[in-house]
């Protein structure tokens, strides 16, 4: 169980930093081959000498994570400390920003991204030449940046709603759910896989540049419809 007592404070970051935050999070994003998450359900990285796995969800950790998001949703909601979306929006539009627009936006880009994803996994099928697949990356890789672009500003004015919240969460014990690491096994020279983190208390307070790592693969690789249900 989630120890609600134990919150982990927010704090400013040094600039150098968040600096290597940016730098690792940059070469986590180079060495996250857009085909391969395309084709299969996981995804493995090293991070200092130890190798990780982070793999879509299953029925259990589904089941797991829709009990602890509910229960997070409930908490808040009984605190009070935090306002629905809506009200906030309200507010916000009475200052001329349309947090609904930002939305609108992020969605077309959303169905410009899923568009050229189907074609590079077509031209993956059909083996096309590297130049062809390099132009679907690019623009890939365009839209995602512009879509973090939007969603930094959507999530900066809502980042203090019920919704974000309990989304930051989900997302968050989700990616604490579906990663492993890889251990020495039970005879000499066999390996296996365990838990990467033995507590949700234990991913939170692992180092950031693993987090970010492992929160990269898993915006990419999960269905927000298997975790935000």
């Amino acid at each position: 169980m989630e120890n609600k007592k134990n919150k982990v404070e927010k704090k400013e970051l040094p600039k150098e930093e968040t600096d290597k935050i940016k730098k690792d999070m940059n070469e986590a994003i180079d060495r996250a081959n857009v085909e391969e998450l395309i084709r299969v359900n996981v995804s493995e990285f090293e991070y200092e000498k130890v190798k990780y796995r982070v793999s879509r969800p299953t029925g259990a950790q589904r089941k797991e994570l829709y009990s602890k998001r509910a229960e997070k949703h409930i908490q808040l909601l009984t605190e009070g400390t935090f306002k629905p979306e809506e009200i906030l929006k309200k507010l916000y539009l009475k200052q001329n920003i349309d947090i609904d627009d930002i939305d609108k936006k992020i969605n077309a880009l959303n169905n410009q991204k899923n568009d050229y994803s189907m074609k590079l996994g077509k031209a993956l099928e059909d083996k096309a030449q590297d130049k062809e697949l390099s132009i679907y990356k690019k623009e890939i890789e365009k839209i995602v940046d512009i879509q973090k672009e939007l969603s930094i500003k959507k999530t900066n004015y809502l980042e203090y709603s019920l919704e974000n919240q309990v989304n930051m969460f989900t997302y968050s014990y989700c990616s604490f759910l579906v990663t492993d690491k890889e251990v020495k096994g039970d005879k000499e020279g066999e390996t296996k896989w365990v838990k990467a983190f033995d507590t949700f208390e234990d991913f939170q307070n692992a180092n950031n540049n693993l987090l970010n790592m492992i929160t990269f693969r898993a915006s990419i690789l999960l269905m927000p419809q298997e975790i935000l249900v």
